[in-house]
């Protein structure tokens, strides 16, 4: 897929969910550790922004 039409130069898109590319954080040692989410004004369903943190962890210490 390209992501937008009629760019100077084409950009390739993959499309992958939250679920997908958190569980690769995940399993590289990241845990979340801080969360934002901003929506438009006249649609709250839809977030236009979402920040997260992410922090690198010893796997010794998720126990």
């Amino acid at each position: 897929d390209i992501a937008i039409e009629g760019q100077p130069k084409e950009q390739i898109y993959y499309h992958r969910s939250i679920q997908d590319i958190f569980n690769l954080c995940f399993r590289a040692g990241f845990v979340i550790d801080g969360f934002y989410e901003e929506c438009f004004k006249t649609n709250k369903e839809i977030p236009m922004v979402m920040i997260v943190r992410l922090k690198k962890v010893k796997r010794d210490s998720l126990k």
